[in-house]
């Protein structure tokens, strides 16, 4: 990272804390509002409903920006400039760096993956350990995958014990039901936001529990050079993007009303909006940890991602390459200006019990 990013990243941080977002973007509004297109991984959903949010709600128009939210884009897609930034699975971001898509994190959407095991509630299964004398189905395409082994190690399973079922990711779930294996990887927020809204009764075991802390779920990058070249379009899309996750948090049935409103044929699911509490609730759930709490929404842990690279090199990408310096990983610079107050960490920590229990195998 050079000297001359880290500075004028700085200057635009001084500038938006002295005068405010709103302030700031009122000579961008008297000129026209600069056209960014933003990548999201994947569908519409609960998960990235802030993204929406912030669209609907004004927050980016507000700070001088006509964002465009395209789904389903890749990270090389955002790498190679065709999108200015987006969300990207923050497990795969080692991984794509071994594989040339040269892209940086900039704030964090989701603190825990929800990758894991998913049981129906019926099943006697109430520990990693006990998967051992039991069938597994996984679709090896999955991105949860990859991490299986270094969940079975860090839950002390031995895999070997394991009858592993490779299914297609279209008949998982169905799998799971009918009998046909007694648990399957996957990940939870899908998985349960499909199937729970059915009637059929499901819970799950996260990855992250047994131990895998550092792996991340859903995170917003840009490319080093888009940083270098524009931190202020990245400083206001990724505070536009923390003032919603914040709002979904304390609105949740106006946050969903405001999503549908930018994805309006949603609105013709007859269970999108259960579908849509379940998958935000769940994705909140996951948010709830010390570093939004201490330092403010959307900052990351320098050690986790550090470990991410070093779990992925053992795992995945099997070359051995030693981690960069952690700021070339991820930098803090444009987030934790959003945070919570005591009393509405309580408030938030008390309405997810729900979504809690569905962890708690």
């Amino acid at each position: 990272m050079t000297s001359s990013m880290k500075m004028s990243r700085r200057t635009v941080l001084r500038g938006a804390a002295a005068i405010g977002a709103t302030t700031l973007a009122a000579p961008l509004l008297a000129q026209g509002l600069k056209k960014v297109k933003f990548a999201n991984s994947w569908l519409p959903e609960g998960s990235n409903l802030p993204a929406y949010v912030a669209l609907g709600k004004g927050y980016w128009e507000a700070r001088g920006y006509d964002v465009e939210i395209t789904p389903r884009v890749s990270g090389e897609q955002i790498s190679t400039g065709e999108f200015d930034i987006g969300f990207l699975n923050g497990s795969t971001l080692p991984v794509q760096r071994a594989r040339g898509v040269d892209l940086i994190a900039i704030g964090q959407m989701d603190y825990k993956t929800t990758m894991g095991v998913g049981l129906l509630a019926s099943s006697p299964i109430a520990s990693p350990a006990e998967l051992a004398g039991h069938s597994l189905g996984s679709s090896p395409r999955s991105s949860e995958y990859p991490f299986l082994p270094a969940y079975a190690k860090a839950a002390g399973l031995d895999l070997s014990q394991v009858e592993q079922v490779q299914l297609d990711s279209q008949v998982r779930e169905t799998a799971l039901l009918q009998g046909t294996v007694d648990a399957i990887t996957g990940v939870g927020s899908s998985i349960l936001s499909k199937l729970l809204p059915q009637g059929e009764k499901v819970k799950f075991m996260l990855y992250n529990d047994a131990g895998l802390d550092q792996l991340m779920g859903q995170t917003m990058v840009v490319t080093p050079a888009m940083l270098d070249k524009d931190p202020e379009m990245v400083a206001a899309i990724v505070d536009g993007m923390m003032e919603a996750i914040k709002f979904a948090a304390l609105n949740t049935e106006e946050a969903i009303e405001t999503f549908l409103g930018q994805v309006p044929e949603m609105a013709l699911n007859a269970v999108a909006k259960e579908q849509l509490a379940l998958s935000l609730g769940i994705t909140q759930t996951m948010n709830l940890v010390p570093e939004v709490q201490e330092n403010g929404i959307g900052f990351m842990s320098a050690d986790k991602y550090v470990g991410m690279w070093n779990l992925a090199q053992e795992y995945v990408i099997k070359e051995g390459t030693p981690a960069p310096a952690a700021d070339k990983l991820m930098v803090n610079d444009f987030v934790g200006k959003q945070t919570y107050t005591p009393a509405e960490w309580e408030a938030l920590n008390a309405r997810l019990e729900t979504y809690k229990s569905l962890f708690a195998v």
